[in-house]
């Protein structure tokens, strides 16, 4: 057994959706709990404020009062659940009844109905739904005006309202699907094996997972087959990496080309495939696996140099858990390679064989090359919308609207607008149409941290104005939470503009220019503005650490943590063009073990996998802190060691032979051959680095006479 296991391999938590935030008991909290707030302070207006319907009050209050005592009692229901309608129906409703009930002077109230647009696209998936939602909406903030229960101030401050609600609910959505987008595409990319395209260890772990749920539930068969190469060791060895990655991926499509359209079939390391058979019994299996030798043994090099090993293993009758299949599977592997093990062919003779083959352009080793990307520099995040021209269209159309909603009120309302409303309609539509006409400024930067201020100084300066109805002007101030946590990282600096908005809309309040229904309505705006702002700054960097997450799983090979072939390229990539402008030496060592599919087929792969992680633990270790190590497939390793020259990796290749030998499995010590090639005297690329250090490996494990290969040629 191997002396030490010590590396866990990184684990996918799951993705942000609108489901985990709508789930989220502190999402669920939050909500009843300003049903709550609202309803204490209801209670609190109803005896400092006489001159409000006394009887609405108290039964606004018994009716916020229930709705937070119900959902307080209640978990969190599923999106688009009948309870969601319900509970979002609510959201708009409770917010009218608000405003009824503050009649005449309703218009403090109008903040309250807010939070419509961000439950909206979290609670809903259906945009058909959320869009009939903010109808709904929209439609029912304006009865109490069209029932003539309010004054015109209440009416402008829902005309301004409004359109907000719609903008706000159409950047969360956007924002949501594209979390939710990103989230798909980079959790498939980390189930995929870079090379052959097939899915990964990860993955197949999950998919046996729910088929065996499934067919659990159904009563139906599962088969498992588990495929290995006999002879493929003996081909890397004395080929090379390419030649072996060749076969890989033509065994890769082989088997999905022979699959029918549920089975599955995934590369888990190396050689090693597994291909999961939906409603398939033993018999079935049988026939499988006979139709699957029949293709692989079409492929150039399988019967005299390669053949195929296969196990299966079939639900219920060889186990009914994943372990226990995979034991079965395995078991059955190992006997179906011994088998074969006395025919297969020695490193000269496969060299030869390979050496025959006709050297055309659909059939010959392909070099090294770097597998397909998706550009993972595009996930989402607040850098990237701060920098969305449509976003930051959108803020200065709205702040555009806003001031012709303040044209519309002086033209048709003079009365509830003061002297000085006119410089603020004047400056508020300065600094949208400058929004409009200028690019969006980077996070952190000063034209940032004047937008958030305009967020709140606009609205500010128009309640200062807009006397003796200071409150028709409260919708304004809407975005200020969610702006501020869209356009500023650092939590610190969000506090710092929320408090300097509350400071300054407290300000009008202690300086006496506005009235009562207007400090009520201020009240509820920072109220609105606090739990706005805490939200979205929680998913935003939830949506960020999603993306940070998932882009590293995908650089890292499920089973050792080391990198993968992706991280290889990409890190090669960036570190051949950085030691090219610098003039520094930079060497790449290509590490494989001897005997490690002797271990598999003897030991099982459980203890060879065993082996691999504590290999990986130990090429870090003896590497050093500088080092990248990677597990481009199998047993294959390669170690990047930036500004360190051929004599310099000398030391520590010897160093990583006394880690890996101090090794031991079945009684015996682990040793690997390893090949080394230094930038720029080896190769001034990537894939000629790659090929030479592959060369020198060969040349390490064999000596020269087996290097006469199309490799060398």
């Amino acid at each position: 057994m191997v002396s030490e296991m010590s590396i866990v391999a990184p684990s996918l938590r799951g993705r942000v959706s609108r489901r985990d935030v709508a789930l989220s008991p502190h999402v669920w909290f939050a909500v009843w709990a300003t049903f709550g707030l609202f309803a204490f302070s209801t209670l609190i207006i109803t005896f400092v404020m006489p001159d409000i319907s006394q009887a609405r009050m108290v039964f606004l209050t018994a009716v916020l009062t229930t709705i937070a005592i119900v959902l307080s009692r209640l978990r969190a229901p599923e999106p688009g659940s009948p309870a969601i309608q319900v509970v979002l129906s609510l959201a708009y409703i409770g917010p009218a009844l608000t405003i009824w009930a503050f009649a005449p002077h309703g218009s403090g109230a109008v903040v309250s109905a807010t939070f419509v647009a961000p439950l909206a696209s979290i609670w809903l998936i259906n945009r058909r739904q959320i869009a009939a939602h903010l109808v709904a909406a929209s439609v029912v903030v304006f009865i109490p005006s069209m029932l003539g229960q309010v004054d015109t101030a209440t009416l402008f401050a829902c005309i301004s309202l409004v359109p907000a609600m719609w903008v706000l609910a159409i950047c969360c959505v956007l924002v949501m699907e594209s979390a939710e987008t990103q989230g798909r595409d980079l959790e498939r990319l980390v189930g995929i094996d870079p090379l052959t395209g097939l899915g990964n260890r990860r993955s197949f772990d999950d998919q046996l997972t729910n088929e065996l749920t499934r067919h659990s539930a159904s009563h139906r068969p599962l088969t498992l087959l588990s495929l290995d190469l006999n002879g493929f060791g003996r081909l890397n060895d004395t080929l090379g990496h390419t030649a072996g990655d060749e076969v890989l991926e033509l065994v890769a499509t082989t088997l999905t080309g022979a699959a029918r359209r549920h089975d599955i079939v995934i590369r888990q390391g190396g050689d090693e495939f597994c291909v999961l058979l939906p409603n398939t019994d033993a018999k079935k299996a049988q026939v499988r696996m006979r139709v699957l030798r029949e293709h692989l043994s079409q492929i150039a090099g399988f019967g005299s140099g390669i053949s195929t090993g296969i196990g299966a293993a079939t639900y219920p009758a060889d186990g009914e858990t994943v372990q226990a299949l995979l034991n079965a599977a395995d078991d059955r592997l190992r006997a179906d390679k011994l088998r074969e093990a006395d025919r297969l062919p020695s490193p000269v003779s496969l060299a030869a064989e390979f050496a025959s083959r006709p050297d055309t352009p659909d059939d010959r080793p392909r070099a090294a090359a770097p597998p397909s990307t998706t550009p993972f520099d595009d996930h989402v995040s607040r850098h990237d919308l701060s920098l969305n021209r449509s976003v930051w269209h959108l803020t200065g159309s709205m702040i555009v609207i806003f001031s012709l909603v303040g044209v519309a009120l002086r033209t048709w309302a003079p009365e509830l607008t003061g002297p000085g409303f006119p410089y603020s309609v004047a400056f508020g539509a300065s600094v949208g149409i400058f929004f409009l006409i200028t690019p969006p400024p980077a996070i952190d930067s000063l034209r940032s941290h004047a937008c958030i201020a305009a967020t709140y100084v606009i609205p500010v300066t128009a309640l200062a104005t807009s006397q003796p109805g200071g409150s028709v002007a409260i919708g304004s101030a809407i975005f200020v939470g969610c702006l501020t946590s869209m356009r500023a990282i650092d939590r610190r600096v969000i506090a710092a503009h929320l408090v300097t908005a509350q400071a300054l809309f407290l300000s009008l309040v202690a300086l006496g220019l506005v009235d009562a229904i207007t400090t009520i309505g201020i009240l509820l705006l920072i109220v609105t503005m606090w739990v706005l702002a805490v939200c979205c700054t929680l998913v935003f960097e939830a949506i960020e650490a999603q993306g940070s997450e998932l882009v590293e799983l995908a650089r890292r090979d499920p089973l050792t943590g080391a990198g993968n072939r992706l991280l290889l390229h990409e890190q090669l990539g960036r570190e051949v063009p950085l030691h090219a402008a610098s003039g520094r030496p930079m060497t790449i060592l290509s590490i494989d073990l001897d005997g490690f599919n002797a271990v598999n087929d003897t030991l099982g792969h459980a203890v060879g996998d065993d082996l691999l992680i504590t290999v990986a633990s130990r090429l870090r270790s003896a590497s050093g802190p500088g080092a990248t190590v990677v597990r481009q497939g199998g047993d294959e390793f390669c170690v990047i060691l930036p500004d360190t020259s051929s004599a310099q990796a000398t030391i520590t290749i010897e160093a990583i032979r006394t880690a890996i030998g101090s090794i031991q499995i079945a009684g015996a010590s682990v040793t690997a051959g390893i090949g080394a090639a230094t930038y720029p005297f080896d190769g001034s690329d990537t894939v000629a680095l790659l090929e030479r250090a592959d060369a020198d490996l060969l040349h390490d494990r064999y000596g020269v006479l087996e290097l006469a290969s199309p490799l060398r040629a």
